[in-house]
Order: structure tokens, then C-alpha cells, then sequence
């Protein structure tokens, strides 16, 4: 099932989400303009840019990142996962690329799959927002609103920095809106 719904907010997430393990810290030259038209909504720009400064250093793990988010943005989630698999094959996992993973599975309407990915994103980093966010569309288009409801619920505990928090209440008014849940079903 493809979730429209807060894509474009998840990619900026998603590519926020890479920052840390980039192993430059801010990107460079065209891996920066690529990351700043990703952050305009210009995906189309940002996979030119981008897909030119792999051509010119294809160990470019960051580049190859951007892309994903970039790819995932315009919809092209087979050629984003082909670059996550690339990652893959050099870099130990982490948080941010299974997260772009499953956004990408998801797009494809591989649901297993993307589960599976988000699900390991939050074991290899509890404190992530954005793979728990998409966990919960997940569960929320695929009809498991109990499981969405609770995974909410769970990260509201546990969730300190206001954004965070603020898109988890989002989501629970999304799915009561959607289900007609009242307020004291969804909080428990």
C-alpha cells in the first residue's frame, strides 16, 4: 500500500535522519546543492545533481544517501532501494538507511518488507522518530489501527523534543478522524 500521506514531510525527515551518519558531517560541493534541493521539493534537480557527483566518485556514500531520499521523493523507489543495496554491500546497517529502505518497500507495496526494514531501524536506534512515524502509517493504511494506536501511544512516552511528539499526536487525530476512535479510546 503506498502512503502518500506526509511524504514529503518524511523525506525531509528522512534526509535530516542521514545527517548524523554521513561521515563528513555537512556535505559538499554538489552533494550539498543536491541536499538543498531536496529540502526545496525539486527531487528531479536534486537526482541530476546528485546522480553526477556518483558518477564522479562512486564510493560516495553520502551522495548515494541523498539520492535515496531524492528518489523516494519523485517516487522511484526500485532505484532508490538499488542505491540503499549499494550502501549496503560497504556500510554496516543503520537507522537512517533502513528507514529509506522501508519507505521505499512501501512504495512498492511491499508491506512485509517495509515492516521488517522499519522494524529493524528501531532496533538499531530506539531514539529515532521517523522510523516509528512511518511504522505506525504503516499499520494505519494497512487497516492495523490497534497497532498504530499503540505504537503512538508508546512513543509519546517516550518522545522528548516537541516536533516528535507533535507528529505522533498528528497521526493519532489522523487515524480517530479516520476510524471515528474517540479521544479516550486513542489514549487508552
Amino acid at each position: 500500500m503506498n502512503l502518500k500521506n506526509g511524504m514529503a514531510t518524511a523525506i525531509v525527515a528522512l534526509a535530516a535522519l542521514c545527517q548524523p551518519v554521513f561521515a563528513g558531517g555537512a556535505p559538499a560541493g554538489s552533494v550539498a546543492k543536491g541536499c538543498d534541493e531536496i529540502n526545496r521539493g525539486n527531487y528531479t534537480s536534486a537526482i541530476s545533481i546528485l546522480s553526477a557527483a556518483i558518477r564522479q566518485n562512486p564510493s560516495d556514500l553520502d551522495a548515494r544517501r541523498y539520492l535515496s531520499s531524492a528518489l523516494i521523493g519523485a517516487g522511484m523507489a526500485r532505484e532508490a532501494a538499488q542505491q540503499l543495496e549499494a550502501i549496503a554491500k560497504v556500510a554496516p546497517g543503520n537507522a537512517a538507511d533502513c528507514t529509506m529502505m522501508a519507505e521505499a518497500y512501501n512504495q512498492m507495496g511491499d508491506n512485509k518488507i517495509a515492516t521488517a526494514r522499519y522494524k529493524q531501524a528501531i532496533l538499531l536506534d530506539p531514539a529515532a522518530s521517523a522510523p516509528r512515524l512511518g511504522l505506525a502509517r504503516l499499520f494505519m493504511a494497512s487497516g492495523d489501527l490497534n497497532g498504530a494506536i499503540s505504537l503512538c501511544n508508546e512513543s509519546l512516552k517516550t518522545r522528548r523534543d516537541a516536533q516528535s511528539r507533535q507528529q505522533f499526536i498528528d497521526l493519532l487525530g489522523t487515524i480517530r478522524a479516520r476510524s471515528g476512535i474517540t479521544h479516550r479510546q486513542l489514549n487508552g
